[in-house]
Order: structure tokens, then sequence, then C-alpha cells
């Protein structure tokens, strides 16, 4: 269309176009419905109305999930006394994982993941290669 037909905000013509929309759209969400009617009306302050119709619609409110964080459970005991770093480990398996060693025609290998994790809460970790070295004798 050309030229858009122009509606303002607080007639009831406006509103009553915009919950109708909703409707025949199935519930959209404010941003597709403003697009939907920005084809043929240019609707001042359009996004607000859009906003107020979908925060206004029951089945909307009904159907929208509420995410509620999660209680983290207390710490373990292993966790929280203080000790000498890696003297308390923890290890972690994931997998299986299909790795390609090569661009073409490389047949994937199934691998596994095998994280040490320490669970001795400290502030400084020092990561330097002699100290790698000495973790991974540890798990040896």
């Amino acid at each position: 269309m050309k030229h858009h037909i122009v509606l303002l905000s607080a007639n009831q013509v406006t509103q009553l176009l915009f919950k109708f929309e909703h409707v025949r759209l199935l519930h959209v969400g404010p941003l597709a419905l403003l697009a939907h009617i920005n084809n043929h009306y240019w609707v001042i302050r359009g996004r607000c109305i859009a906003r107020s119709t979908v925060g206004r619609c029951i089945q909307c409110f009904k159907t929208s999930p509420r995410f509620i964080s999660p209680f983290m459970a207390p710490l373990p005991r292993e966790r929280v006394i203080i000790a000498r770093l890696f003297a308390r480990t923890g290890v972690d398996y994931c997998g299986p994982v299909m790795v390609r060693s090569g661009l073409r025609k490389v047949t994937p290998l199934k691998s596994y993941v095998c994280v040490f994790i320490c669970l001795v809460t400290i502030y400084n970790i020092n990561t330097s290669r002699v100290s790698v070295v000495i973790v991974s004798r540890r798990f040896h």
C-alpha cells in the first residue's frame, strides 16, 4: 500500500483493530502484531498499543510461562573445608562426541570427554606448565 491510513492511539477503533488482529493472528507477540498492522495502517504510538493489547490478553497471560530460578542446594562438605589444591577432586564424564580430524572424507571417531575438577575453593591458582604436569601425574 502506497499511502497508509493514519490512526490515533486513543481511538476506540484502533484498540478494537489491535484486539481483532491479535486474536486473528493466533495471539502473536507485540512486535509481530505491530508489523502486521503496519502493512495497512500507520498507528501513532503503535508499539505502546501493541504491548498493552498483548499484556491485557487473558489467554496470552495464562499461557506465558513464569521462570522461577531454582534454589541452590547447600555445598557439600568437601567444597567448604579449607585444604590444599587438588586435595579433594572430582571427575566428570560426557560423550560420546564425534570428532573429525581433517577436511574431507574423514570418518568421525567416537570420543569421550573426561574433566577433572578441583573441589577445593581457593583464589590463587597457578596454571603454569609445571603445575599442569603435577596435576596430570596425580590422576595417573
